[in-house]
């Protein structure tokens, strides 16, 4: 079973990733965090992530700033981390790459095409483990 996190402050975000997961056929075990305080909080309490889907444009500190956090902490720092954005701008996708993130991946607003996006990239996790 993979365990996915997702880190988005968008409730309806959170409900179409939920519902894309699910539909994906995956052994998945699902927890989400409202922004950064909240993902801290939860992996604080030994709930690892085997991957971190992350959105960047968060009240209260943006992703990359959580990226930051999350990569600081030795224990955290291995956790695959993939930008989970609106935004389909170069500069965006390119400062990702430039964080060392394991991949990005633009919100689209449909169940089915998020699902077959996530589960074309969670198999390769998967595979790695």
């Amino acid at each position: 079973m993979l365990n996915v996190l997702l880190i988005d402050d968008d409730a309806d975000d959170r409900f179409l990733f939920s519902k894309s997961l699910q539909k994906t056929g995956l052994e998945i075990h699902y927890l989400e965090a409202d922004g950064c305080d909240a993902a801290i909080q939860l992996m604080g309490e030994n709930k690892y992530p085997d991957v971190i889907f992350l959105d960047i444009n968060m009240p209260g500190g943006n992703g990359y700033d959580c990226l930051k956090k999350i990569k600081s902490n030795a224990v955290w720092r291995h956790i695959p981390i993939i930008i989970y954005s609106t935004s389909g701008n170069p500069d965006d996708v390119q400062k990702a790459a430039n964080s060392k993130t394991a991949g990005y991946l633009k919100k689209p607003d449909d169940v089915a095409i998020l699902s077959l996006k996530l589960k074309d990239l969670l198999r390769t996790f998967i595979i790695q483990r």
